[in-house]
């Protein structure tokens, strides 16, 4: 199985980012059949960046996308935890929270909808933050096509914007694809009231 970690930073390094990764990376080197690809954009706007990085991975066939942020924080066996749902869905999400605490995870995939809270166990949602995301090679190319090859670009009819994760989602949803969160499991964010 082919996996590709796709991370993009946005400015810093995090020390404690960067040993949750080397801990994941002994985990999955650990992990029979399992090959890596590492894909990283450096400081380009986060809507650039992740449309990079769908590309790139998508062009070397991998099997698995797993998406970190810069400041992402995943337990060791990440990769392994969520998986263990990709009977599930093409996109399956631990819980985490933006910065300020509050939940990133919504109900509806093409309007958003209100913040869900977490919950014990597992549930469909609409989507989430890409703070911590495993996707199938099928989501991301079914969004790509149904963009017109911008996954992450977030124009509004009326000039405004959202953020490349919703947009990302509300698409997803269009495509009768599912999302799948596993609330048990906990990414930290760096900056946050909890890591």
């Amino acid at each position: 199985m082919k996996l590709g970690i796709l991370i993009p930073f946005r400015a810093n390094v995090y020390p404690e980012a960067v040993v949750s990764w080397f801990n994941m990376v002994g985990s999955l080197m650990r992990m029979p059949g399992v090959e890596c690809r590492y894909y990283f954009v450096l400081q380009a706007h986060v809507h650039t960046a992740r449309t990079a990085l769908l590309r790139d991975a998508l062009s070397n066939e991998v099997d698995w996308m797993l998406w970190l942020d810069d400041d992402a924080v995943p337990p060791p066996d990440i990769f392994s935890l969520l998986l263990a749902h990709a009977d599930k869905a093409d996109v399956i999400a631990p819980w985490f929270t933006a910065k300020n605490g509050d939940s990133v995870t919504y109900e509806r995939g093409e309007d958003k909808g209100p913040n869900l809270p977490r919950i014990q166990g597992g549930r469909y949602v609409g989507g989430t933050g890409f703070h911590c995301v495993l996707m199938s090679p099928a989501a991301g190319r079914e969004v790509t096509k149904l963009t017109d090859n911008t996954p992450f670009n977030a124009p509004m009819s009326d000039g405004s914007c959202t953020g490349e994760d919703v947009w990302f989602f509300m698409h997803l949803a269009l495509t009768g694809m599912r999302v799948w969160q596993d609330c048990d499991i906990h990414v930290g964010h760096i900056g946050t009231k909890i890591v």
